[in-house]
Order: structure tokens, then C-alpha cells, then sequence
């Protein structure tokens, strides 16, 4: 005789007695059953079953979670997992212990900031999608002002090229994000200030230029989306046209002159870093972040050094450096930098941080 197959329900080592208790509180509590008809969506389908992980997670004495759970239970995993580490749950916990009752009471509290998380993440990705779509209408529009267009003195093939080579460019990173957005959405549930991109455009980035501009225009789109103020500061040995976008607002002329902009020449950290904080001193841009992308190193002096990162404590504000390219040097990001991430191109995950300032 074949045994019947029980579906797994739970990411966590609970038992049959933990299954039953909590089938018949959560009978008895409305509450739970409206946060159970709140929280269960298509992509949240099995939310009466994290509510029962969320109680005897309370509950038990040494809850631990499965080593490896079913596809199925993979977002209920990971909600656990990160409600589990937070140092809210260990002090609730600690009034929770063996006791079914105020289990039952942190779990609708858990349930409500649960569905809340859900929603806002729904939210961000509404907006994220609806900020791409946005950068490829503007792209469409670029390509249509091209031919009015006198910028440079590219000749018109050159110019057809390179405005394809963009386009192309534009296309692959907003399909990387895309991806990146699905199997990370947490990591983006934090893109609330103001930004300041300051963009390495030395004679060495010259290979992935088309990337690192459609990366500028990406930012841009999606800072006009969650009209957070931008600052942009391409720079080589110098610092070159700097622009400012109120509200991300950019239009297809700007985006036409900076896919057509490129110095290529040395490298400077010390002005251009020193821009950044001019900017950041202003009241438009008091709050935001440095997003510094380069592919090389450059010297700072030790006195710049010192008063950089006291003004930047003072202003409260933090700087992400994306190291790009397999030789790029970050002992001196590294000096400056709250965080840096190295990634061979514009494409791999790693640069998608950089949206999450």
C-alpha cells in the first residue's frame, strides 16, 4: 500500500502539536483570518501557513528553520529567515516562550507588518517597471531628434552607430534590471533620497562607454519615477559638464548630449569628489548619496582624505563606489567609500546597487 503524500507546509522544525494549536487559535481569532485574507495573493499563496511558522516561531523553544524547503515555500523562507534575525523578534520572543496566547498576539503583529512589507515591495516594483518603460519611451524620442541634432563633430555615420550601440546598450541593462528586480526585490525597498552620480569617463572606460550611459539614463528614469533630485558629475582629469535634475526630470536633448559626451582623458578623485559635496551642502540635495563609478585609481592626499570623510559625516551622507573591470584598483575607494563593489561591467548585479541608495 502506498503511503499518502502530505504536502509540506512549514520552513520551520514544528511539529504535529504545533500544526494543531495553531489551527484552533487561529479558529478562534479574527484577527488572524483577516490578515490571513489580507496577506494571500498569486504570489503570496500560502500565507495562513507562514502566520503558523510566525507562531511557533514565537512559540517553541528552539525554533530553527528546515535546511532546505520545497520552491513552493521559498518566499515564506525567506520572509522567516529575515523576521527571525531582526532584534525585535529575539526581545519578543522573550515574553513569547511556551506561551500559545501572546504567541498568537506577536504573530498579528508580525502578519500586519508582513503584509505592509508586501505591499510596499509591490509598490517599488510598480514603479521600477513603470520607470523603464519610461527610459525606452525616452530612448524612442532620442532617436527621433537625432537627425535634428548638431552635437559633436561626429560625422553621420559615426552618429548612427553610436546612437544604435546605446539603444542596444539601454535595451540589455533594462533587461538585466528587470531580472535583478525579481530575484532581489527586498534589496530595493530602500531608494528613497536624493543621488549624486559622479561617472569615470577616462580614456580607459572607452570599451563600455554605451554602458555606463545607458546606466546614466537608467538612474535618471528611474529617479524621475520617485522624483528624487539628481545630481550627474561625468569626470576624467577634470570635472566636466555637471547637470542637475530636479525630480530626475530629463529631457531627450539632455539625454542626447551626454550619449554623445565622453572626455577621455586621466583620472581626478579629489574635484570631483569635492563637487559632490558642494552639491550635497545645498538644501535641494542635503540628504542624498554619492554613487562614484570608476574603473581605476587615482591619489588622494591625506588632508583631503581627512576633511572629505568629516564633511561627509558631518552631512550625514554615505558614499557606493562601483569598482568596474577584473584590474580595477579600490585601495583608494576604499578610503572614501562606505561601500565598494567590484564588478567586471555594468551588467552584473553588483552595479544594480547602486539603485539602492
Amino acid at each position: 500500500m502506498k503511503k499518502k503524500f502530505i504536502k509540506e507546509t512549514s520552513v520551520l522544525n514544528t511539529d504535529s502539536f504545533d500544526k494543531r494549536r495553531f489551527a484552533q487559535i487561529f479558529d478562534m481569532s479574527e484577527r488572524l483570518q483577516l490578515i490571513e485574507d489580507l496577506g494571500t495573493t498569486e504570489s503570496v499563496p500560502m500565507f495562513k501557513e507562514l502566520l503558523g511558522d510566525m507562531w511557533a516561531s514565537l512559540f517553541r523553544l528552539q525554533p530553527k528553520l528546515k535546511e532546505e524547503v520545497p520552491e513552493y515555500l521559498q518566499l515564506n523562507y525567506f520572509i522567516m529567515d529575515k523576521i527571525m534575525n531582526e532584534k525585535s523578534f529575539q526581545d519578543l520572543r522573550e515574553k513569547s516562550k511556551l506561551d500559545d496566547m501572546l504567541s498568537a498576539i506577536g504573530t498579528v503583529r508580525l502578519g500586519q507588518e508582513t503584509y505592509e512589507w508586501l505591499e510596499g515591495q509591490k509598490r517599488i516594483n510598480e514603479e521600477l517597471s513603470m520607470a523603464m518603460e519610461e527610459a525606452h519611451k525616452q530612448i524612442e524620442e532620442v532617436q527621433q531628434d537625432f537627425d535634428k541634432s548638431d552635437i559633436g563633430e561626429q560625422s553621420e555615420d559615426e552618429s548612427k552607430g553610436n546612437d544604435h550601440a546605446l539603444n542596444q546598450a539601454l535595451a540589455e541593462f533594462a533587461q538585466q534590471l528587470s531580472e535583478a528586480l525579481e530575484e532581489n526585490q527586498d534589496s530595493f525597498s530602500t531608494m528613497i533620497g536624493n543621488a549624486i552620480l559622479c561617472l569615470d569617463q577616462s580614456g580607459s572606460m572607452n570599451d563600455i562607454e554605451e554602458q555606463s550611459k545607458a546606466f546614466t539614463i537608467a538612474m535618471m528614469a528611474i529617479a524621475k519615477r520617485q522624483k528624487r533630485n539628481c545630481v550627474y558629475i561625468p569626470f576624467d582629469d577634470k570635472v566636466g559638464r555637471v547637470r542637475t535634475f530636479p525630480k530626475g526630470r530629463i529631457t531627450p536633448n539632455e539625454i542626447i548630449e551626454i550619449a554623445h559626451e565622453f572626455s577621455g582623458g586621466g583620472t581626478n578623485f579629489t574635484e570631483t569628489l569635492a563637487t559632490g559635496l558642494s552639491y550635497i551642502k545645498k538644501d535641494r540635495y542635503k540628504d542624498a548619496d554619492i554613487v562614484f563609478v570608476t574603473d581605476g585609481g587615482a591619489s588622494l592626499g591625506s588632508s583631503f582624505l581627512s576633511e572629505f570623510n568629516d564633511e561627509k559625516d558631518r552631512l550625514k551622507c554615505s558614499v557606493l563606489s562601483l569598482a568596474i573591470g577584473r584590474g580595477a584598483d579600490t585601495r583608494t575607494l576604499e578610503l572614501f567609500s562606505d561601500k565598494v563593489v567590484r564588478v567586471e561591467n555594468f551588467n552584473e548585479d553588483g552595479a544594480f546597487e547602486a539603485f539602492e541608495i
